[in-house]
């Protein structure tokens, strides 16, 4: 329901009632994200590969992110990209690198997320990573980012998608989570998520 109507930030159902017979719901609550709505209903989205020409555009996202966000996505609380890292997000490697940039079609200089994945020098494992901007959550921008994300990698021929999560990053592991991803321990404070891809015939 969440991932269909953007417009839904939450719901609620209290009490429920289990018995032989199976569960009633005695009572349901809807909440509705008005300026969500007004944000995307209607609103057609575009999905491409990053370009050298966004690099201002990915500037702004990442000012434009919650401290939290930020600390989530990069580890660290940073506040703005130095030159030589937005040449680095943008100026990619198409042989073993991509990233995909979600906007609206009517607001193109307005990303809204960004997933990216690098792989290993011998094409077998990719790391990825997603941010999608804060007024932007629970929308089904990051699931929808990270199952086009996934289906790339196949089409590479990628055998694995592995990507460190911060253990309070509750949002990112349970979407990893309901997308297959398995889990292991990493560094203090950190999961490793990995994917194990069926790589695509005609990649």
């Amino acid at each position: 329901l969440a991932c269909d109507l953007d417009e839904v930030s939450d719901v609620d159902l209290n009490p429920l009632v289990a018995d032989s017979s199976g569960v009633i719901a005695v009572d349901a609550r809807i909440r509705i994200d008005g300026a969500a709505a007004q944000q995307l209903r209607g609103s057609r989205l575009a999905i491409r590969p990053i370009k050298p020409e966004d690099a201002s555009q990915l500037a702004q996202l990442v000012r434009d992110l919650a401290p939290e966000d930020v600390r989530m996505r990069f580890f660290t609380p940073i506040r703005n990209l130095g030159s030589d890292a937005l040449a680095r997000f943008t100026q990619i490697d198409y042989d073993r690198e991509m990233a995909l940039v979600m906007h609206q079609e009517v607001a193109p200089q307005l990303l809204l997320a960004v997933a990216r994945l690098a792989s290993d020098p011998e094409n077998f494992r990719a790391e990825f990573a997603v941010v999608v901007r804060s007024e932007f959550h629970r929308r089904g921008i990051g699931r929808l980012l990270m199952k086009k994300l996934i289906e790339y990698a196949a089409s590479r021929g990628l055998s694995e998608l592995v990507g460190d999560i911060l253990i309070e990053n509750h949002a990112m592991l349970n979407l990893c989570a309901e997308l297959g991803f398995t889990f292991s321990a990493g560094s203090s404070g950190v999961r490793r998520a990995s994917l194990q891809l069926t790589t695509s015939s005609s990649g």
